[in-house]
């Protein structure tokens, strides 16, 4: 009987996995590794005869089992099998008959997890007749072996990490039986570490940052959950991590993956310890419970702006009495408390910590009024008002002061200093290499410059001079080097365009015995594409008192290292930001945040960043910038009163005016409130004959806030006309008493009878004779002729 040995030309399906069409091959007794014919002739080599069998034989490409002996007969029924069937239909044909020969080995236990470097066995079963079985695998594989119906593959000390062990037993007359083994080898991690990706120092309520999970050399991979927990509560669960190594997810050895977790911390999470666990979820073969390694804890520091504590609002002293006022804060870093009040002597204030005492000592009037209790850290800061009234005995004159009432109020005003946080985990300087390590050969070279700073694209040259006899020099580098040349005193280094980023090109001399060198300093650098501002939190308005972010993106720049981002607020620079810990010198896209406090003095305020290379003298002078569009921000804030008299007199029956406007954004409604009741929906009232006294109150609100002032009106009766009548009557009666009294005196005085007979007026004195008498009240004198005849 000849024999025929089956081989195929190089255009066909290599066999090498056990789930390809080859397997059928190789139940057949076709050799593992050889070539699957689809279709091709069989080459006959008579006499020829394959021996296989041997476990070293099936580590060489050979699978065990018996030799195979094909008849002539079977050898043209193959052939045309393979010549006429179509490729699709002998597969399927391969399938069934594959399937036919399964479920005759049986593994215990059928999948294995092994931890690298343990020991592992495994027992394989026949269930049939057999000529032979045996254990095929890269390491420790057990030869075939007759007459036995188990069989046990072991390893003392497992080190592969892929493999798949595989059970063969070949049947008389049948295929032969395979069952694969699952193995699974796993290694826990290294170290598994968790930190601040932002800032090593303390964080600000109300910002975002990155905690960063480090997971060094675990494996499987696949298998692995990475779990987030504050304090010993479960926050995170991710399956969803970067490898380090830029290895593929279903790598079998070990790999570096990191995992991220974004927080907004409150003054609630100051002191709070984050943590992170690797576990490894291998199934019912497994661990159990699964693998788990944590890091230590990362113990977080909040600062927060002061809050003062609720306490009294009004305080009434007696006059001579002693009051203490108390005003108490808590913020991160702890708030400095300042009392603000009129000022008196017998007031003293003490202050330890957040905590700050007023005390009043013999209270008097000078005492009363409004005590403003302030606590400011560089976050923001709180106020608190007491209002303090000094009670009086029965002999002191009353104060004429009006009551009022007093609430907390509560603020946090952004200082004229910003603070900005940016996505960094460790400082690192941002000046230019200027020093070089010297070694003993140096000084008989120079470089002429000794550093160059160069825009990515441009052309660079550089001279390099030696000082003494040397047998030949050269320069070194990774585009256009200069090969050794002999007889010349300097040679020049010179890219018409340099693309490179990171290049220390080294400039060589050989000298008797030794050899000088020189290596030339080169920063290459690109401006920014793009700079650009925008708000983080949202694009409505802000409103005041609340905390937002700004963030400034920087698209490829390079170097990253000498960059410096310059924040503006209008042409007025609030903070410089650099540091960035990225070292790679190709361009790269960074951001950098600012952290604001809305106030009403920043409403219509333009913020915008500029980019900034500073690469030293032998950069750009002044130094390359570029800044962003501004950003124009719109603040809300509740309204404020303009200032109003608070007491109004009016005379019954008489008008008066109350005006009453403020400032606010949006603009504020503003109304006039008597007994509860609006009266009036704009800023003007006229308070007319028929109105009331009493308090009238102003209100101006918008949608952040409302302010309110109080109008105390007096309505007094008009006395006018009644005091106008008495005054006439009295004008009257006077004038009436004074005629009277002057007749009476006129007829007593100045009335009488005259007589004029025998007149001698020449004798006379010339006064006129009353009664006969003589009258001392002056008279004319008449002229002698007219009288005297």
């Amino acid at each position: 009987m000849s024999h025929v040995e089956l081989r195929i030309s190089s255009s066909a399906v290599r066999c090498g996995h056990w789930r390809s069409p080859c397997a059928l091959h190789r139940r057949l007794g076709f050799t593992e590794g050889y070539d699957l014919p689809l279709p091709r002739r069989i080459t006959r080599t008579a006499p020829a005869r394959h021996q296989i069998g041997s476990t070293s034989n099936f580590m060489r490409g050979e699978s065990p089992g018996r030799p195979l002996h094909l008849s002539t007969t079977l050898r043209n029924i193959i052939y045309v099998m393979f010549e006429t069937i179509p490729n699709w239909l002998l597969l399927i044909t391969l399938i069934i008959f594959l399937a036919a020969a399964d479920g005759c080995l049986e593994l215990h236990p059928p999948r294995v997890v092994v931890r690298h470097g343990d020991p592992v066995s495994v027992n394989c079963t026949v269930s049939t007749d057999h000529s032979g079985m045996g254990w095929a695998a890269p390491v420790d594989d057990v030869p075939i072996t007759p007459g036995v119906q188990f069989l046990t593959w072991r390893v003392e000390s497992l080190r592969i990490w892929d493999l798949r062990p595989l059970c063969y037993a070949n049947r008389p007359g049948k295929p032969q039986c395979m069952e694969r083994l699952s193995v699974t080898v796993y290694k826990p991690p290294d170290s598994v570490s968790v930190s601040s990706m932002n800032s090593a120092d303390s964080m600000v309520e109300g910002s975002q940052y990155q905690l960063k999970c480090e997971i060094q050399n675990i494996a499987p991979v696949q298998n692995l959950t990475v779990k987030w927990y504050k304090g010993d509560t479960l926050v995170h669960e991710d399956r969803d991590y970067v490898i380090e190594d830029r290895k593929s997810d279903r790598e079998k050895e070990p790999v570096s993956v990191s995992s991220t977790l974004l927080i907004t911390p409150s003054r609630a999470d100051d002191g709070a310890e984050y943590s992170c666990g690797a576990e490894l979820h291998l199934g019912p073969e497994g661990p159990q419970p699964p693998l788990a390694v944590k890091s230590t804890s990362l113990n977080i520091t909040v600062h927060y702006p002061p809050v003062i504590k609720e306490g009294n609002v009004s305080v009434t002293i007696p006059q001579g009495g002693t009051v203490s006022l108390s005003c108490s804060a808590e913020g991160k870093p702890p708030p400095q408390v300042q009392w603000s009040y009129r000022d008196a002597g017998n007031v003293r204030v003490t202050s330890s910590g957040g905590n700050s005492t007023a005390v009043i000592t013999e209270a008097s009037s000078a005492n009363e009024g409004v005590y403003n209790c302030t606590a400011t850290n560089w976050l923001g800061s709180d106020t608190a008002a007491v209002f303090v009234t000094v009670t009086r005995t029965s002999t002191s004159p009353p104060l004429d002061t009006t009551t009022a009432f007093v609430t907390m109020t509560k603020t946090s005003p952004l200082p004229d200093t910003t603070t900005a946080f940016v996505t960094s985990a460790t400082p690192i300087p941002s000046v230019l290499p200027t020093q070089r390590k010297k070694s003993a050969a140096d000084g008989c070279l120079q470089l002429h410059p000794p550093r160059v700073v160069v825009r990515h694209g441009d052309p660079v040259s550089v001279n390099c001079t030696v000082s003494t006899n040397h047998s030949g020099m050269g320069w070194a580098a990774s585009v256009d080097d200069v090969p050794i040349t002999t007889g010349v005193q300097f040679l020049t280094w010179r890219v018409e365009s340099l693309r490179i980023w990171d290049l220390r090109p080294l400039c060589y001399a050989n000298l008797p015995g030794k050899q000088c060198k020189e290596r030339l300093s080169v920063t290459v650098y690109k401006p920014p594409d793009s700079v650009s501002v925008s708000s983080v939190n949202s694009t409505d308005p802000m409103v005041e008192g609340s905390l937002y972010q700004l963030t400034c993106e920087i698209q490829n720049i390079a170097p990253v290292q000498n960059l410096t981002v310059k924040w503006y607020k209008g042409d007025t620079l609030v903070h410089e930001d650099r540091d960035y810990v990225i070292k790679d010198k190709k361009p790269v896209s960074v951001s950098s945040t600012l952290l604001i406090t809305a106030n009403r003095t920043d409403d219509g305020a333009e913020y915008s960043c500029e980019a900034e290379l500073d690469l030293g003298p032998e950069g750009p002078q002044p130094p390359l910038a570029v800044k962003s569009k501004p950003l124009r921000v719109t603040v809300h804030y509740k309204p404020t009163i303009n200032q109003i008299d608070t007491l109004l007199l009016v005379l019954r029956g008489n008008s008066a005016v109350l005006n009453c406007s403020a400032k606010g954004n949006p603009p504020p409604d503003i109304v006039w409130i008597f007994n509860n009741e609006s009266i009036m929906q704009n800023g003007i009232y006229t308070i007319s004959e028929t109105d009331d006294g009493g308090n009238y109150t102003c209100r101006a609100s918008n949608s952040v806030g409302i302010h309110e002032e109080t109008v105390r009106v007096i309505v007094t009766e008009n006395y006018m006309p009644l005091i106008a009548g008495i005054l006439v009557v009295l004008v009257l009666a006077i004038s009436l008493a004074f005629c009277v009294i002057y007749s009476i005196y006129y007829k007593n005085k100045k009335m009488g009878h005259y007589s004029l007979k025998n007149v001698k007026l020449c004798t006379q004195n010339g006064n006129v004779a009353q009664n006969g008498k003589d009258n001392s009240l002056p008279m004319t004198r008449l002229p002698e002729e007219k009288f005297c005849a």
